[in-house]
């Protein structure tokens, strides 16, 4: 008996952790048009890197099939990787906390390759740059363990100014940044807008880490979603060198898709679409690319272009609230059902005792 209700409670908790598998477009890059190049990231059901076999790989511009384009990992192609490390060091992370997120931070710094430059950035009222962008791992590692608790939390000026470095990264680089806050935003000017715009003018992936119970995980799960990043949630800070490794991984596992576009510059926005078989299903992946040369477009264009994509990621945040609120009910419904399930159990278990006592 005590045996099935634990598998019962395992079964029912994987079914809940489980993140959807799924391919992100999480770059373009148009710097040699009609060259496109995009960053991919491919994810299995437990949010790990797959393999993909470039000839099951189907890739479309606009609906139009393009037959001839590479695939290849950031090796093949010596793209480096750029992130920034921006740690909240605030009084709430006393003790084990800023320990074990020194100790994830400074992983995170030896695992980059020689090609890669990491950039560190710490917060508490205020931000700190502690280092600009650098290959030199050693140093930088030595800084992250330098990091002492402060005081209050301007996360989002942390991250605004972690932003900000990213200016000068080459255009042919993956770029991340990783943010851990074990509180809520209390100090910040910076808007959660102003930010996200900021990540998407660099091409800057966010991975969020919530440490605790007592972070906003509805603003860093939108930090995340609205730059193709990713939200981690940290239930105690025994957790953290594994995900900081796990970003690692992701981001060194990404894939470069290169082809050359059927169309001309023509100031629209064009959708790119990736499908990749995973046994009987298909997933897909999409990205927009605005097809024009800024500087030629009116001012009065530009702005009616940049209300339609606030319009569009408003309407792209508003859906996954949906969703999230979906999966929020679907894990009421299922845990009900456990319970009423292990109640039953109980039930029966009682009868045939009594049964057996007679």
């Amino acid at each position: 008996m005590q045996k099935t209700l634990v598998i019962i409670i395992l079964l029912l908790g994987l079914n809940w952790a489980a993140p959807a598998q799924g391919v992100k477009v999480v770059a373009i890059s148009l710097e040699d048009f009609p060259t496109i190049r995009l960053t991919l990231s491919v994810e299995d059901n437990m949010g790990l890197p797959v393999p993909v076999d470039p000839r099951g790989l189907k890739l479309f511009e606009k609906d139009r099939a393009i037959s001839e384009f590479s695939v290849r990992t950031l090796d093949e192609v010596e793209m480096p990787v750029y992130a920034a490390i921006v740690l909240d060091k605030s009084g709430s992370m006393k003790g084990a906390a800023i320990a074990r997120a020194r100790d994830g931070a400074a992983e995170f710094v030896v695992r980059m390759k020689e090609r890669d430059h990491s950039a560190f950035v710490r917060f508490d009222t205020q931000v700190e740059v502690v280092s600009e962008f650098t290959p030199e791992r050693g140093r930088l590692e030595g800084l992250v363990r330098e990091t002492r608790t402060g005081s209050d939390t301007a996360l989002l000026d942390g991250v605004y100014q972690g932003l900000e470095l990213f200016v000068d990264a080459p255009e042919e680089s993956v770029r991340a940044a990783l943010v851990l806050t074990d509180g809520k935003e209390n100090r910040s000017r910076h808007t959660v807008d102003e930010v996200t715009e900021l990540a998407k003018k660099h091409r800057v992936s966010i991975f969020t880490i919530g440490l605790g119970t007592g972070v906003d995980e509805v603003m860093l799960k939108q930090l995340a979603a609205d730059s193709g990043g990713r939200y981690f949630a940290a239930a105690g800070p025994e957790v953290l060198v594994e995900i900081y490794t796990t970003i690692s991984t992701l981001l060194h596992a990404r894939l470069v898709v290169t082809y050359e576009t059927p169309f001309a510059m023509d100031d629209a926005w064009h959708e790119v679409r990736i499908e990749i078989p995973r046994g009987e299903e298909i997933i897909v992946g999409s990205r927009s690319y605005l097809s024009a040369k800024e500087s030629r477009i009116p001012t009065e264009k530009l702005r009616e272009i940049e209300a339609g994509r606030r319009s569009l990621a408003q309407q792209q945040r508003q859906q996954q609230q949906a969703r999230e609120r979906a999966e929020q009910k679907r894990r009421r419904t299922l845990l009900a059902l456990g319970g009423a399930v292990i109640l039953l159990l109980l039930v029966l278990v009682t009868v045939v005792i009594q049964r057996r006592r007679r």
